[in-house]
């Protein structure tokens, strides 16, 4: 049976990493601008602003504005489609390839030492179980 102090011990822990700079670092790269420039590095050709919201599960109202200044910073380029004039394609500019591929690096970096300090037994303990609750999170709350 889990214990209330169980359930402290877990909310404080947590509660820890919210506070430190390594958990605002991994979520700042997988998140936001840098998850949109990260997906469109990623693909084969350019995308489309709604490729760009299903295949990062952001609205189109966010990937819209993030769009904007992503282009505003000058690491996207917008063209209009030569095959349908109404739309856009998005690709990344040589300053935005070279900026997601800086924030990528970093954040394997991070990663990488993380999972170091751990080692390899208890890193992959900890893979076992972040597997086992993403199979557990759709159902969270649905009892």
């Amino acid at each position: 049976m889990i214990t209330d102090e169980l359930v402290i011990d877990f909310i404080h822990t947590t509660k820890f990493f919210h506070q430190k700079e390594v958990q605002h670092h991994m979520s700042d790269n997988l998140h936001g601008e840098p998850m949109i420039m990260n997906f469109i590095m990623h693909q084969e050709t350019p995308v489309t602003p709604g490729a760009i919201s299903r295949g990062t599960g952001m609205t189109s109202a966010r990937v819209a504005a993030a769009l904007g200044n992503l282009e505003k910073k000058g690491l996207i380029r917008r063209t209009v489609d030569e095959k349908d004039k109404r739309r856009f394609l998005i690709s990344l500019t040589e300053k935005g390839r070279d900026f997601a591929a800086d924030r990528k690096r970093e954040l394997f970096t991070t990663i990488q030492r993380m999972l170091e300090f751990l080692g390899e037994e208890d890193s992959a303990e900890l893979i076992r179980i972040l597997k086992r609750l993403k199979t557990w999170i759709p159902d969270c709350g649905n009892e």
